[in-house]
């Protein structure tokens, strides 16, 4: 078990270094990868469905991620530092740090991965789902970890000091000389050393247009602009148009995935169709897709209406098999005994101010209808909303369609175009299985059974609203509103006009009074004046006194 007690969230401040530190005259390890070592941690962990070893199989679960090539990262020193960049497990960006080495022998983060289908071919690092769903929070001494739960990590700084760590490799003697000892030895070539640099600085122009348009300084810890990623990369990367490529400047919270897979839509503003297995398969490859996963969007040939991709199909597909076994962590468990008196009270406050919108769940296999919101109504900030309906140009693809989808035009709601390339890549791997190797399963697992005549595709929604889903586990995945603009429950229930203006995010320090995490540190300062971060909206209940308040917090504790 492991005690990250202490981790720091935030970027240290950058160490002088001294470039003419010598290349050692012997690696302290053969391998041509350095491994970064776990630490000894002091986890705790909830009973929410899965045992060890399925959880630690889903955290670095290949699915198609590619960030960049995967021997330069691991051997790839942090900017202006000697320190490796995987040295701290990423926790400065608020990443967490590896707790097992059975799936994950060179101890990445949990959310990361290797990506290599085969032996010959070029291995990559890249992300997965429980880079962005899964959290620890600190309470009475104790590291809890939430599966599924949002994480507060700074996606954008990662990408951003991972680009500089390869362009200074490239370009810095010093830093260039360590990284080719250590991945060429004593001997190399210059060749070789040349051969290294340009991976080096082709790289480094990945991640670059990664970085163009697709993340932003304000996003911070806690949040990223999930579909203007995906819209940028699939309509400008993948495209090859990046003037379809807009500033992702409506970022996110991270949503919970447990009960997702039940849910009939799924997006905050329920964008996409989550019903059959075809579009939950859907779903988890446009997460890929915006998360680095590579689809080469060429008009298909008469007769091969699919596209090549990097999705990895078979794994999103056990992958999903796992997720709807998640449940939502209980405050019994993690916390502690609830105030059965407030929470009965309560009871009563939520049944008249909440049961509209969020459902009780008595059944943890039933299909869960989620209740859709216009935007005006609910009143919550609409930048995220208003991009979701962004018309790009679809270029080569128009007149294309997949499945019972329609025709592109030539001008289209980017979402189309997404559902397009999402219902092509999932079709590949349908017609060339041999692209598509399943990773090794958890002990007792067989193959997901194979999807050979897929019905219709995913058919993606543009509507003017914001989902409302069950509050189960909600206490675990502050802070609120779909953009995280509120810390707290107690906040929330606090009329839109009173609520706090300005705060700290990146903590994982737990508030169990206020049912959030520490506003008064951490990396990142929210502001609500600032575009996208708006705190006004979702006045329901906030009419109510102090007392009902408590005693509602008290309730929702317990769902």
């Amino acid at each position: 078990m492991i005690a990250i007690g202490g981790l720091m969230m935030g970027c240290a401040p950058e160490p002088a270094v001294q470039e003419s530190k010598p290349v050692p005259k012997q690696l302290p390890a053969p391998p041509w990868v350095l491994k970064t070592t776990p630490t000894e941690y002091n986890v705790m962990k909830v009973n929410q469905g899965w045992n060890d070893d399925e959880a630690d199989w889903y955290y670095n679960l290949s699915q198609g991620s590619r960030i960049a090539h995967y021997d330069l990262v691991v051997n790839l020193e942090q900017p202006k530092s000697f320190d490796l960049f995987l040295a701290d497990g990423l926790a400065r960006y608020g990443y967490l740090p590896a707790i097992s080495a059975k799936w994950n022998p060179d101890s990445l983060p949990i959310g990361f991965a290797k990506d290599q289908p085969n032996q010959f071919k070029q291995a990559w690092f890249g992300m997965t789902c429980a880079a962005c769903h899964t959290n620890r929070i600190q309470y009475q001494g104790r590291e809890i970890q939430i599966d599924g739960a949002p994480a507060l990590a700074d996606l954008g700084g990662f990408l951003r000091d991972l680009q500089a760590a390869l362009a200074e490799t490239a370009t810095d003697s010093g830093k260039f000389d360590r990284m080719a000892f250590r991945m060429l030895g004593a001997n190399a070539s210059n060749r070789s050393k040349q051969a290294l640099k340009a991976r080096l600085n082709d790289n480094a122009g990945r991640v670059a247009a990664i970085l163009n348009n697709s993340t932003s300084d304000s996003w911070g810890h806690a949040r990223t602009d999930a579909f203007g990623m995906i819209f940028n990369r699939v309509t400008g990367i993948d495209l090859g148009y990046t003037e379809n490529e807009k500033a992702a400047d409506a970022p996110v919270s991270y949503p919970h995935l447990w009960d997702t897979g039940r849910f009939n839509w799924v997006q905050w503003n329920a964008a996409v169709p989550n019903r059959t297995s075809f579009e939950k398969l859907g779903r988890n490859a446009g997460e890929v897709l915006g998360v680095f996963g590579d689809a080469a969007l060429k008009k298909p040939r008469p007769l091969h209406e699919f596209y090549d991709s990097t999705v990895r199909v078979r794994n999103l597909g056990a992958m999903e098999v796992l997720v709807e076994k998640l449940t939502a962590p209980r405050w019994r468990d993690a916390i502690g005994p609830i105030d059965n008196k407030m929470a009965s009270a309560g009871g009563t406050i939520y049944a008249e101010k909440c049961l509209s919108c969020h459902a009780l769940i008595n059944n943890l296999k039933a299909p869960i209808e989620v209740v859709t919101i216009p935007m005006d109504q609910v009143g919550t900030d609409p930048t995220m909303n208003h991009n979701a309906t962004r018309m790009v140009q679809t270029r080569q693809l128009a007149g294309t369609k997949m499945l019972a989808g329609d025709k592109l035009q030539p001008t289209d709601l980017g979402i189309n175009l997404l559902a397009n390339a999402v219902t092509g890549s999932i079709l590949g791997k349908i017609a060339r299985p041999e692209t598509d190797p399943l990773s090794p399963l958890p002990t007792g697992w067989s193959a997901p059974k194979a999807q050979t005549k897929p019905p219709a595709g995913p058919s993606f929604a543009v509507a003017t609203v914001y989902k409302a889903r069950p509050l189960n586990g909600i206490w675990a995945t502050a802070p609120y509103l779909h953009n995280g603009s509120v810390p707290s429950l107690y906040e929330l229930l606090k009329p839109p006009a009173e609520r706090i203006k300005a705060f700290k995010v990146g903590s994982t320090a737990f508030d169990a009074k206020n049912v959030g995490f520490a506003t008064d540190s951490g990396p990142t300062t929210f502001e609500t004046a600032k575009p996208a971060n708006s705190n006004a909206g979702h006045a329901y209940g906030t009419d109510l006194t102090d007392q009902q308040r408590w005693e509602l917090i008290e309730f929702i504790k317990s769902l």
